[in-house]
Protein backbone atom coordinates (compact mmCIF):
# COMPACT_ATOMS: atom_id res chain seq x y z
CA UNK A 1 0.00 0.00 0.00
CA UNK A 2 1.14 3.35 -0.98
CA UNK A 3 1.26 6.19 1.58
CA UNK A 4 0.52 8.85 -1.63
CA UNK A 5 -2.63 6.68 -2.10
CA UNK A 6 -3.96 6.69 1.44
CA UNK A 7 -3.15 10.49 1.55
CA UNK A 8 -5.59 10.88 -1.02
CA UNK A 9 -8.21 8.96 0.70
CA UNK A 10 -7.80 10.99 3.91
CA UNK A 11 -8.09 14.14 2.22
CA UNK A 12 -11.13 12.96 -0.38
CA UNK A 13 -12.78 11.93 3.16
CA UNK A 14 -12.13 15.14 4.59
CA UNK A 15 -13.68 17.16 1.99
CA UNK A 16 -16.08 14.58 0.50
CA UNK A 17 -15.40 16.17 -3.00
CA UNK A 18 -13.12 14.77 -5.55
CA UNK A 19 -12.22 18.64 -7.22
CA UNK A 20 -12.34 20.07 -4.13
CA UNK A 21 -9.35 17.34 -3.11
CA UNK A 22 -7.93 17.48 -6.26
CA UNK A 23 -7.27 21.22 -6.18
CA UNK A 24 -6.58 20.49 -2.28
CA UNK A 25 -3.90 17.75 -4.01
CA UNK A 26 -2.60 19.95 -6.56
CA UNK A 27 -3.42 16.94 -8.95
CA UNK A 28 -5.63 16.39 -11.56
CA UNK A 29 -9.22 14.77 -10.64
CA UNK A 30 -8.85 12.01 -13.31
CA UNK A 31 -5.50 11.31 -11.24
CA UNK A 32 -7.04 11.15 -8.16
CA UNK A 33 -9.99 9.04 -8.91
CA UNK A 34 -7.94 6.58 -9.77
CA UNK A 35 -5.85 6.45 -7.10
CA UNK A 36 -9.00 6.08 -4.95
CA UNK A 37 -10.25 3.18 -7.13
CA UNK A 38 -6.89 1.69 -6.47
CA UNK A 39 -6.65 1.73 -3.00
CA UNK A 40 -10.32 -0.03 -2.88
CA UNK A 41 -9.31 -2.86 -5.45
CA UNK A 42 -6.07 -3.54 -3.35
CA UNK A 43 -8.37 -3.52 -0.27
CA UNK A 44 -11.57 -5.62 -1.79
CA UNK A 45 -13.64 -2.90 -0.47
CA UNK A 46 -15.62 0.17 -1.36
CA UNK A 47 -14.46 3.03 1.16
CA UNK A 48 -17.13 5.87 -0.82
CA UNK A 49 -21.00 5.33 -1.37
CA UNK A 50 -21.06 7.02 -5.07
CA UNK A 51 -24.66 5.98 -5.48
CA UNK A 52 -25.71 9.30 -4.66
CA UNK A 53 -24.85 13.06 -5.45
CA UNK A 54 -22.89 13.68 -2.46
CA UNK A 55 -20.52 10.82 -1.68
CA UNK A 56 -20.01 9.63 1.29
CA UNK A 57 -17.99 7.37 3.10
CA UNK A 58 -19.75 3.87 3.39
CA UNK A 59 -18.60 1.81 7.03
CA UNK A 60 -15.46 0.01 5.69
CA UNK A 61 -14.20 3.81 4.65
CA UNK A 62 -15.42 5.07 7.95
CA UNK A 63 -13.75 2.73 10.17
CA UNK A 64 -10.43 2.47 7.43
CA UNK A 65 -9.99 6.49 8.15
CA UNK A 66 -9.61 6.12 11.87
CA UNK A 67 -6.93 3.71 11.45
CA UNK A 68 -5.15 5.81 7.98
CA UNK A 69 -5.11 9.02 10.89
CA UNK A 70 -3.07 6.64 13.15
CA UNK A 71 -0.36 5.20 10.48
CA UNK A 72 -0.38 8.97 9.45
CA UNK A 73 0.62 9.94 13.12
CA UNK A 74 3.08 6.77 13.42
CA UNK A 75 4.71 7.94 10.21
CA UNK A 76 5.22 11.22 11.31
CA UNK A 77 6.87 9.80 14.77
CA UNK A 78 8.82 7.90 12.87
CA UNK A 79 9.84 10.91 10.97
CA UNK A 80 11.19 12.88 13.76
CA UNK A 81 12.76 9.52 15.48
CA UNK A 82 14.82 9.56 12.36
CA UNK A 83 15.74 12.88 12.27
CA UNK A 84 16.87 13.50 15.73
CA UNK A 85 18.95 9.89 15.25
CA UNK A 86 20.52 11.82 12.14
CA UNK A 87 21.00 14.37 14.41
CA UNK A 88 22.64 13.10 17.26
CA UNK A 89 19.65 13.78 19.61
CA UNK A 90 18.14 10.14 20.14
CA UNK A 91 20.12 7.20 20.91
CA UNK A 92 22.65 4.81 22.76
CA UNK A 93 25.97 5.54 24.04
CA UNK A 94 28.61 2.79 26.12
CA UNK A 95 31.30 4.78 27.02
CA UNK A 96 34.44 3.66 28.64
CA UNK A 97 36.37 4.59 31.08
CA UNK A 98 39.39 3.54 33.52
CA UNK A 99 40.30 5.27 37.21
CA UNK A 100 41.82 7.87 35.92
CA UNK A 101 38.79 9.06 34.17
CA UNK A 102 36.33 9.13 36.79
CA UNK A 103 38.23 11.00 38.65
CA UNK A 104 38.62 14.09 35.91
CA UNK A 105 36.89 14.96 33.40
CA UNK A 106 34.65 12.24 32.22
CA UNK A 107 31.98 13.06 35.23
CA UNK A 108 31.70 16.63 33.97
CA UNK A 109 31.38 15.32 30.40
CA UNK A 110 28.58 13.35 30.72
CA UNK A 111 26.43 15.12 33.06
CA UNK A 112 26.91 17.94 30.49
CA UNK A 113 26.32 16.04 27.74
CA UNK A 114 22.69 14.16 28.94
CA UNK A 115 21.59 17.85 29.68
CA UNK A 116 21.62 18.71 26.54
CA UNK A 117 20.86 15.40 25.11
CA UNK A 118 18.30 14.02 27.96
CA UNK A 119 16.87 11.12 25.38
CA UNK A 120 20.42 9.44 24.49
CA UNK A 121 21.04 6.90 26.93
CA UNK A 122 24.56 6.69 28.39
CA UNK A 123 25.92 4.08 29.72
CA UNK A 124 29.48 3.73 31.71
CA UNK A 125 31.21 1.10 31.66
CA UNK A 126 34.40 0.84 33.66
CA UNK A 127 37.41 -1.34 31.63
CA UNK A 128 40.69 -1.52 31.33
CA UNK A 129 42.87 0.29 28.63
CA UNK A 130 43.23 -3.63 27.09
CA UNK A 131 39.48 -3.99 27.75
CA UNK A 132 38.32 -0.76 25.82
CA UNK A 133 40.79 -1.67 22.74
CA UNK A 134 39.21 -5.06 22.03
CA UNK A 135 35.24 -4.28 23.11
CA UNK A 136 35.68 -0.66 20.69
CA UNK A 137 36.98 -3.04 18.01
CA UNK A 138 33.94 -5.44 18.38
CA UNK A 139 31.93 -2.36 18.50
CA UNK A 140 30.93 -3.47 22.06
CA UNK A 141 31.54 0.72 23.13
CA UNK A 142 31.49 3.58 21.08
CA UNK A 143 33.66 5.88 22.95
CA UNK A 144 36.73 4.89 25.60
CA UNK A 145 39.00 6.52 28.02
CA UNK A 146 42.00 5.62 29.66
CA UNK A 147 45.67 6.81 30.86
CA UNK A 148 48.61 6.75 28.52
CA UNK A 149 46.76 3.77 26.34
CA UNK A 150 48.76 1.75 23.77
CA UNK A 151 48.33 2.40 20.17
CA UNK A 152 46.02 0.23 17.96
CA UNK A 153 46.22 1.11 14.18
CA UNK A 154 42.01 0.54 13.66
CA UNK A 155 41.80 3.08 16.62
CA UNK A 156 42.01 7.05 16.61
CA UNK A 157 43.23 8.86 19.63
CA UNK A 158 43.01 12.09 20.94
CA UNK A 159 44.19 13.63 23.82
CA UNK A 160 42.21 15.54 25.80
CA UNK A 161 44.22 16.59 29.45
CA UNK A 162 47.61 15.82 30.85
CA UNK A 163 48.83 15.83 34.81
CA UNK A 164 51.43 15.00 36.87
CA UNK A 165 51.96 11.78 39.04
CA UNK A 166 52.07 12.50 42.56
CA UNK A 167 52.97 10.10 45.28
CA UNK A 168 50.83 8.90 48.14
CA UNK A 169 51.72 8.30 51.27
CA UNK A 170 49.89 7.49 54.80
CA UNK A 171 49.07 10.67 56.97
CA UNK A 172 51.45 8.86 59.75
CA UNK A 173 54.60 8.79 57.45
CA UNK A 174 57.71 10.56 58.16
CA UNK A 175 57.88 12.70 54.97
CA UNK A 176 54.28 13.50 55.40
CA UNK A 177 54.31 16.94 56.41
CA UNK A 178 56.57 17.46 53.49
CA UNK A 179 55.45 19.91 50.69
CA UNK A 180 56.87 17.65 48.03
CA UNK A 181 58.82 14.76 48.26
CA UNK A 182 61.99 13.05 46.43
CA UNK A 183 61.69 9.40 44.93
CA UNK A 184 64.72 8.75 46.10
CA UNK A 185 63.49 9.52 50.00
CA UNK A 186 60.94 6.47 49.42
CA UNK A 187 63.61 3.85 47.48
CA UNK A 188 62.97 1.35 50.78
CA UNK A 189 59.69 1.53 50.65
CA UNK A 190 57.05 -1.00 49.63
CA UNK A 191 55.02 -0.24 46.89
CA UNK A 192 51.38 -0.48 46.16
CA UNK A 193 51.51 -0.82 41.85
CA UNK A 194 49.40 -0.72 38.79
CA UNK A 195 49.71 -4.26 37.26
CA UNK A 196 51.30 -4.09 34.04
CA UNK A 197 49.24 -6.72 32.21
CA UNK A 198 46.24 -4.07 32.13
CA UNK A 199 48.44 -1.26 30.58
CA UNK A 200 51.90 -1.86 29.89
CA UNK A 201 52.86 1.93 29.26
CA UNK A 202 51.46 3.46 32.68
CA UNK A 203 53.23 0.60 34.25
CA UNK A 204 56.41 0.79 32.56
CA UNK A 205 56.54 4.64 32.48
CA UNK A 206 55.87 4.46 36.78
CA UNK A 207 58.85 1.99 36.59
CA UNK A 208 61.21 3.88 34.89
CA UNK A 209 60.82 6.83 36.85
CA UNK A 210 62.14 4.75 40.39
CA UNK A 211 64.87 3.64 38.28
CA UNK A 212 65.90 6.96 37.11
CA UNK A 213 65.81 7.88 41.01
CA UNK A 214 68.24 4.68 41.24
CA UNK A 215 65.80 2.13 42.36
CA UNK A 216 63.49 -0.77 41.54
CA UNK A 217 60.30 -0.84 43.59
CA UNK A 218 59.50 -3.17 45.62
CA UNK A 219 56.11 -4.02 44.91
CA UNK A 220 54.09 -5.60 47.37
CA UNK A 221 50.35 -5.69 45.91
CA UNK A 222 48.76 -4.22 42.91
CA UNK A 223 45.55 -3.40 41.57
CA UNK A 224 44.18 -1.03 38.98
CA UNK A 225 41.46 0.71 40.78
CA UNK A 226 42.58 4.09 42.73
CA UNK A 227 40.38 4.15 45.33
CA UNK A 228 41.55 0.33 46.77
CA UNK A 229 44.75 1.34 46.34
CA UNK A 230 44.25 4.97 48.34
CA UNK A 231 43.13 2.10 50.97
CA UNK A 232 46.13 0.01 51.09
CA UNK A 233 48.25 2.91 51.80
CA UNK A 234 45.67 4.18 54.36
CA UNK A 235 45.99 0.96 56.00
CA UNK A 236 49.76 1.66 55.98
CA UNK A 237 51.14 -1.82 53.73
CA UNK A 238 52.81 0.45 51.19
CA UNK A 239 53.49 4.13 49.45
CA UNK A 240 51.64 4.40 45.45
CA UNK A 241 52.32 7.25 42.87
CA UNK A 242 49.14 7.44 40.82
CA UNK A 243 48.18 10.39 39.09
CA UNK A 244 46.88 14.14 40.55
CA UNK A 245 43.58 14.21 38.91
CA UNK A 246 43.10 10.74 42.11
CA UNK A 247 43.68 13.92 44.62
CA UNK A 248 40.00 14.63 44.13
CA UNK A 249 39.37 10.92 46.23
CA UNK A 250 39.45 13.26 49.45
CA UNK A 251 40.26 9.81 51.55
CA UNK A 252 41.37 10.01 55.37
CA UNK A 253 44.28 8.65 56.13
CA UNK A 254 46.64 9.19 53.18
CA UNK A 255 48.27 12.66 52.00
CA UNK A 256 49.21 13.24 48.19
CA UNK A 257 52.92 14.78 47.26
CA UNK A 258 54.08 16.73 44.62
CA UNK A 259 57.59 14.89 43.21
CA UNK A 260 60.64 17.19 43.42
CA UNK A 261 62.17 15.90 40.58
CA UNK A 262 59.91 16.16 36.67
CA UNK A 263 58.05 13.10 35.66
CA UNK A 264 56.41 12.42 32.96
CA UNK A 265 52.91 13.95 32.41
CA UNK A 266 49.61 11.32 32.05
CA UNK A 267 47.66 12.06 29.27
CA UNK A 268 43.72 11.02 29.13
CA UNK A 269 43.24 10.04 26.13
CA UNK A 270 39.57 9.77 24.33
CA UNK A 271 39.30 6.64 22.05
CA UNK A 272 37.15 5.98 19.44
CA UNK A 273 37.12 3.58 15.80
CA UNK A 274 38.10 5.48 12.77
CA UNK A 275 36.14 6.58 10.26
CA UNK A 276 33.71 6.80 12.39
CA UNK A 277 30.31 8.53 11.06
CA UNK A 278 27.82 8.25 14.45
CA UNK A 279 26.26 11.08 15.00
CA UNK A 280 25.73 10.56 18.10
CA UNK A 281 29.46 9.39 18.52
CA UNK A 282 30.12 13.30 17.01
CA UNK A 283 28.36 15.27 19.37
CA UNK A 284 29.78 13.14 22.33
CA UNK A 285 33.21 13.78 21.13
CA UNK A 286 32.73 17.23 20.23
CA UNK A 287 31.65 18.01 23.85
CA UNK A 288 34.46 16.06 25.24
CA UNK A 289 36.99 18.69 23.58
CA UNK A 290 35.04 22.06 24.67
CA UNK A 291 34.75 20.54 28.20
CA UNK A 292 37.86 19.38 28.31
CA UNK A 293 39.52 22.78 27.28
CA UNK A 294 37.86 24.81 30.57
CA UNK A 295 38.24 21.97 33.00
CA UNK A 296 39.84 22.82 36.45
CA UNK A 297 40.03 19.87 38.82
CA UNK A 298 39.60 22.22 41.60
CA UNK A 299 36.51 24.22 40.14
Amino acid sequence: MELRNLRHFMVVAEEMNFTRAAERLQIAQPALTRSIHNLEEELQVLLFDRSKRQIALTPAGQGFLKQAYLIFADVEAAIQIARQFDQGKLGYLAIGFTGAAIYSVLPQIVHTYQERFPEVEVVLHELSMREQVTALSEHRLDIGFAVAPSLVENLAYERLLECSMVVVLPETHPLASRARVALAELAKEPWIWFPRKLNPHYHDQNTRLCQQAGFEPRIVQETAHPHIMASLVAAGLGVAMMSAWTQSLKREGIVFKPLLEPSWSVDLQMMRRKQETSPLIAAFTSLAREISSKFHPDA
